[in-house]
C-alpha cells in the first residue's frame, strides 16, 4: 500500500510500498533531492540524487518524485483508482501527463511514468439518441396542429447531420471548458475518467443554420429534445494533454 507521509521539519517526505520505503529529501541549497530505496530486494536498496525541479521531459521518462517547481491542474480517475495527473510548468509553459504508481505497486515500479507533454487539450461531445429522436418525430407527426411546420425539419436535420447539430456547442463548450473548470471547485477536485463534467447550455445543444437559438421553432425544438431525452442536459468535456 501506498501512503504519502507531509513532509517533517527537514524536508523529508516518505512512501510506503508494497516491499519498500522510498523516502525522499530536499537539498535546498544545491537544488536537489535525495532518494533513497530501502527494499527486500538488493536492487531495491539505493540511493540517488535528481534535480529538485526541472523545466522539460520526455515521454517514457521515469520520475521518482515530481519537481517542486510543477503545479498539478487536474487528478484523472482510470478505473477504480486516481493515478493519473496533470502538471503544469510554469518555466516552459508547457503541460505533462503523469501516471502515478499504482497504490499496491511494489518499489521498483514506484516511479511516476510521463505520458505525454504538450498542450493542454479540451474535447467535447454531446450524443443523439437515434431512437429517441425517432419517437420524437412520430410526436410531431401525430400532433403537427400543436408545432411550427419548420420543427419537424429542424429535427429531421439533427437526425440526418447529429454531428453538425452538436458541433456549434461542442466548440463553445472547448473553448469555455477552463474557465469553467477553473471557477468550479468541486469539478476541479472530482476524480473522473476522463476528466469530464457538465456544461450547463441555457439555450439548448443543438443549433440549425437558418434558426436563431431562441426563435420560436428552436424553443419547440428543445423541449421535444429534453422531453424525449435526445440529447444529454449538457455535453461533457474532456481534458487530457497533446
Amino acid at each position: 500500500m501506498t501512503r504519502e507521509q507531509p513532509p517533517g521539519h527537514d524536508g523529508t517526505a516518505r512512501y510506503d510500498y508494497a516491499d519498500g520505503t522510498l523516502t525522499v529529501k530536499r537539498d535546498t541549497e544545491a537544488n536537489k533531492k535525495l532518494i533513497k530505496a530501502r527494499g527486500s530486494d538488493r536492487d531495491d536498496d539505493w540511493t540517488r540524487r535528481v534535480p529538485a525541479t526541472r523545466t522539460s521531459v520526455e515521454v517514457g521518462d521515469y520520475l521518482w518524485s515530481i519537481p517542486d517547481n510543477w503545479a498539478q491542474c487536474y487528478p484523472i480517475r482510470v478505473g477504480d483508482t486516481s493515478n493519473e495527473r496533470i502538471y503544469h510548468i510554469t518555466e516552459s509553459g508547457e503541460f505533462v501527463l503523469i501516471t502515478l504508481p499504482d497504490e499496491n505497486s511494489r518499489l521498483a515500479d514506484a516511479h511516476h511514468t510521463v505520458e505525454a507533454v504538450g498542450t493542454l487539450t479540451w474535447t467535447a461531445h454531446a450524443d443523439v439518441d437515434q431512437d429517441a429522436l425517432g419517437d420524437a418525430l412520430n410526436h410531431v407527426d401525430e400532433h403537427s396542429n400543436e408545432y411550427d411546420d419548420a420543427v419537424g425539419d429542424v429535427l429531421e436535420y439533427v437526425r440526418d447531420t447529429p454531428k453538425d447539430a452538436v458541433d456549434e456547442t461542442e466548440e463553445v463548450v472547448k473553448i469555455h471548458s477552463l474557465e469553467r473548470v477553473e471557477d468550479t471547485e468541486d469539478i476541479v477536485k472530482s476524480e473522473v475518467d476522463p476528466f469530464s463534467a457538465p456544461f450547463r447550455s441555457e439555450d439548448g445543444i443543438v443549433t440549425h443554420p437558418e434558426h436563431r437559438r431562441e426563435s420560436e421553432v428552436m424553443l419547440q425544438v428543445h423541449d421535444l429534445l429534453g422531453n424525449f431525452v435526445v440529447v444529454p442536459a449538457s455535453p461533457l468535456f474532456s481534458v487530457t494533454v497533446r
